[in-house]
C-alpha cells in the first residue's frame, strides 16, 4: 500500500491509492477521506500563517488555524468551538499565571488569622466557613480590630486588607468574564460580570501589558505574604 502523509504534523495516512485486492483504479476513500485530502491539497500552506482564519470545509464557520486541524478526519467538537481565548494564546497563559497567584492569595488568608493568635487549625476550619473571599476578608478584618492597634501583626494584617480586596477584584474581573477579539493581535476585549443581572454591563479593551500589570501586582502580593507568613517581614503600605 502506497501512502502520502503529511509531513508537517505527521498526521494519519491520507491518501491510499491502490488496496491489496480491490480493483486497480477503484475509488475506495470515504467522503470524510476526499474531505481530509481536499483539506490537505488546499491549505497546506496554512501552518504557516497561524494568526489567520480560514472557512472550515466541513462545517462552513469560520475558525482560527490551528494544528488540530491537520491531525483528524475533522475538527473535534473542542477545537471546533473555538472561544477568543485560543486566539490570543499569550494573553490565555497570562490569565492563567493570574488565577494561579489569586489560589495563593487565598491560601495565606487563614495563616494571616493565625497570626492574630488563633490557633492555626482553627483558622483553618473558619475561614473555611465562608465561601466568598471577600467575606473572608471582612472576617480578617474583624479580628484584627479587636487587637491593640499598636500590636505588629494587626498593623501588618491592616496593611494587607486594601490589598487583599485589589487582589480579588483583579481575580474576579478575570475568573467572571467573557472574552472577545480585540482590536489588535496583542488585545483582548474583557466583558466583566457579564452572566450577572446586577451588574451594569460593561467592556474592556486591554493588552497583554496591561494583564501582565495585573499579574506582577499579583505576583508581589504573594511574595510579601511569604515573608510576613514565613519570616515576619512587615509588608510596605
Amino acid at each position: 500500500m502506497i501512502e502520502t502523509r503529511n509531513r508537517l504534523t505527521h498526521a494519519r495516512p491520507l491518501i491510499s491509492f491502490a488496496r491489496r485486492g480491490h480493483a486497480k483504479g477503484h475509488d475506495h476513500m470515504s467522503r470524510k477521506r476526499r474531505a481530509r485530502v481536499l483539506i490537505y491539497q488546499r491549505d497546506q500552506s496554512l501552518l504557516e500563517n497561524a494568526a489567520t482564519v480560514f472557512e472550515c470545509p466541513l462545517c462552513g464557520k469560520r475558525h482560527g488555524v490551528r494544528r488540530p486541524f491537520f491531525e483528524g478526519v475533522e475538527p473535534t467538537a473542542f477545537h471546533k468551538y473555538w472561544v477568543a481565548l485560543d486566539r490570543r494564546p499569550e494573553i490565555a497563559a497570562e490569565i492563567g499565571i493570574l488565577m494561579s497567584c489569586a489560589a495563593m492569595v487565598e491560601w495565606y488568608l487563614h495563616q494571616l488569622i493565625a497570626k492574630l493568635g488563633v490557633d492555626h487549625r482553627d483558622a483553618f476550619v473558619i475561614a473555611g466557613q465562608f465561601q466568598s473571599f471577600s467575606v473572608r476578608i471582612d472576617l480578617l478584618q474583624r479580628l484584627a480590630a479587636l487587637r491593640d492597634d499598636k500590636n505588629i501583626d494587626r498593623q501588618a494584617v491592616e496593611i494587607f486588607i486594601p490589598k487583599l480586596r485589589t487582589s480579588n477584584s483583579i481575580r474576579n474581573k478575570y475568573a467572571h468574564a467573557q472574552y472577545g477579539t480585540g482590536p489588535t493581535e496583542n488585545s483582548i476585549i474583557i466583558y466583566p460580570f457579564s452572566g450577572d443581572v446586577r451588574k451594569k454591563p460593561e467592556s474592556l479593551t486591554v493588552t497583554i501589558d496591561d494583564v501582565v500589570e495585573d499579574v506582577n501586582f499579583m505576583k508581589a502580593l504573594c511574595c510579601e505574604l511569604s515573608d510576613y507568613v514565613t519570616h515576619g517581614t512587615m509588608p510596605t503600605p
